[in-house]
């Protein structure tokens, strides 16, 4: 039995969002509480709030803006992130947990709610205080001292690792929801993260190790000869034989829009008339090659028939089996030792259980979905083509619902994982893949890539390739850009023509109108880049940084040969190769001294006349 209600310290990450799918399976009642203590990404404040309105949940986002007041820490504050071996990261922030639970405890008094859900663990990152289950207990006594009201706080993810804290998402039925939709990462990277900061590096480490514990557990099969579905479920027996007491769900490989609110209500249907078998079906327009559902006068199912052994009045029955099934184990085993291949292909057909489970006098039904495409499949390339087209429909149409302007359809993919904030255009021919977040007011494309990129407000990106970078407000690229992994593009920069930035940071109001390389750079605010500047980051073996100052002046036709660093409003003259570092306010002038020699072409060469 459930209990009643619940309140979860929500930060849209991993540990608390399965605490949210670990209250909702325990209480009726669930509310979330954010706290926006002046975090370095606000973007994770807009993941909880976007769960919170998926799930369908209350959410409270209380101002603790006080933190940063008092503390100083590589999340509240613009430090760099920090994590010695041994000592807990300078990401920790002395007295969160205690703060946001007596905060927490206060609302949850006013709501009436006595539980009070945290994802909290000593178990990883032990050196956190406040993560502690001996301090989690004190706290709880306090308050219920404190407010005269009886508290209890859940700490579900206490003694788990995090490959345990994955398992349990997984069980919870929520692995790739917490995989794709949180927001872990303490460089505001949503999904599989930064990968370079502590709490990456912890998330990745524990993925990796319950995949890997996942997979050992994970049985295949191979049917040889290929005589039909009932032969291919055959060749899992031993599997079934394990599981006679559960059910079965049996899924078509060829059927990629198949999703788990359809898989879930077919279940639902099935647990609900106590049925044997249930088969998930869908009413078409087309129905050549289909399994055709035949039902006596009152609806009840009587068989399945393949079109190949149909005849006429049978092929004109628009009911169509789209090969997707639940079973009771113990009747699925009797079901495929009753199957034979008397039949038109001489095969084992697996719709042929439902004839012999009603010939048993067992319960049988049929799921009919609302919408058929989910139970189409792939035969060749043209139905792949097929599949894919809706795919991509299906995206772009919920994007443009939620205010996205994608004036022309034609030749724009976007990922099921990207976000897009409303009134951005999408122009044709743009690709956006990964777990890409693209702000508000933006115009993206057309002829653009993005793929695993932060793209913040009122952006311009023209015919760019953007990857596992992060772009901030403000900016304007294109055309013929590229932006390569770990580059930051900061507030107000432009480049143009045919630049390529890669694993640098570009600082606000840089300017770059064409033809420039910045490699492997810090670059500072308000510096200008003439065409055709270059940044020398590799001599073979080795690849060094470059550091240019804020308000620094590239002359045109620039080699900056790393490790060389040019100091704030530094210039360099058009034509220089610079080897050496340049101070603040001086001018670098490194070119050759020109040299003119009269008449040396008519001495060296001299001009032949055509005749």
């Amino acid at each position: 039995m459930k209990r009643q209600s619940a309140l979860v310290v929500f930060s849209g990450g991993q540990d608390s969002t399965t605490c949210l799918f670990w209250a909702l399976k325990h209480y009726e009642t669930v509310e979330l509480v954010t706290f926006a203590y002046g975090q370095r990404h606000s973007l994770e404040i807009e993941v909880a709030k976007e769960i919170a309105q998926e799930q369908g949940l209350k959410h409270h986002v209380l101002d603790m803006s006080l933190l940063g007041q008092i503390t100083e820490n590589a999340l509240t504050s613009d430090i760099e992130i920090e994590a010695e071996k041994g000592e807990v990261p300078n990401t920790f922030v002395d007295g969160r947990n205690h703060l946001f639970l007596s905060f927490a405890a206060v609302l949850a008094k006013q709501r009436g709610i006595i539980d009070i859900v945290t994802g909290v663990c000593e178990t990883d990152f032990s050196g956190y205080p406040d993560c502690r289950d001996v301090f989690v207990k004190s706290l709880n006594v306090t308050l219920n001292l404190a407010m005269a009201y009886d508290f209890v706080i859940q700490t579900p993810l206490m003694w788990l690792d995090k490959a345990e804290t994955w398992a349990l998402a997984d069980q919870l039925g929520a692995f790739d929801y917490v995989r794709e939709k949180t927001l872990t990462c303490y460089n505001g990277i949503i999904g599989t993260g930064c990968g370079d900061c502590p709490a990456c590096h912890l998330r990745q480490k524990g993925l990796e190790k319950y995949l890997a514990e996942k997979d050992e557990k994970i049985e295949t099969v191979l049917q040889e000869p290929q005589l039909g579905t009932g032969h291919a479920v055959m060749q899992a027996q031993s599997f079934i034989d394990r599981h006679l007491d559960d059910d079965i769900i049996i899924l078509n490989g060829d059927g990629p829009l198949i999703d788990a609110e359809t898989i879930n209500k077919a279940f639902d249907y099935h647990k609900n008339n106590d049925n044997s078998i249930t088969l998930i079906s869908a009413i078409v327009d087309d129905t050549n090659g289909i399994g055709h559902i035949q039902r006596d006068e009152n609806g009840k199912l009587l068989r399945i028939i393949e079109h190949k052994d149909a005849n006429d009045e049978e092929k004109k029955i628009n009911e169509s089996n789209a090969g997707f099934y639940w079973f009771n184990g113990r009747d699925l085993s009797y079901a495929l030792s009753k199957i034979t291949n008397n039949n038109a292909q001489n095969e084992y057909y697996i719709t042929d259980s439902l004839e012999i489970l009603i010939s048993a006098g067992k319960n049988v039904g049929a799921y009919v979905v609302e919408n058929n495409e989910v139970t189409l499949g792939a035969n060749d390339r043209k139905q792949l083509n097929n599949l894919n087209n809706i795919m991509r429909r299906n995206i772009n149409d919920k994007h443009m619902i939620n205010g996205v302007d994608i004036p022309c359809t034609d030749g724009v993919m976007i990922g099921k994982n990207v976000k897009i904030g409303s009134s951005t255009v999408i122009l044709p021919n743009t690709i956006i893949l990964g777990n890409t977040v693209i702000g508000e007011n933006c115009t993206i494309g057309p002829n653009t890539y993005i793929d695993n990129a932060t793209v913040g407000d009122d952006v311009i990106l023209d015919n760019c390739k953007i990857l596992d970078s992060e772009i901030e407000s403000g900016v304007d690229a294109g055309p013929f850009v590229k932006v390569r992994a770990n580059s930051i593009l900061k507030k107000g920069v432009h480049i143009g023509n045919f630049v390529e930035v890669k694993n640098s940071i570009v600082g606000e109001g840089t300017k770059s109108a064409h033809l420039t390389y910045i490699g492997d750079s810090d670059v500072g605010a308000n510096v200008n880049f003439g065409c055709g500047t270059v940044t020398c980051n590799y001599d073979g073996k080795n690849k060094m940084r470059c550091k240019v100052g804020d308000g620094a002046f590239i002359g045109c036709n620039t080699n900056l040969i790393a490790p060389v660093e040019v100091g704030e409003k530094a210039y360099i003259a058009a034509g220089s190769t610079i080897t050496n570092n340049i101070p603040e306010d001086a001018l670098a002038i490194a070119r050759a001294r020109q040299v003119i020699k009269e008449n040396w072409v008519n001495i060296k060469k001299p001009y032949k006349e055509k005749k």
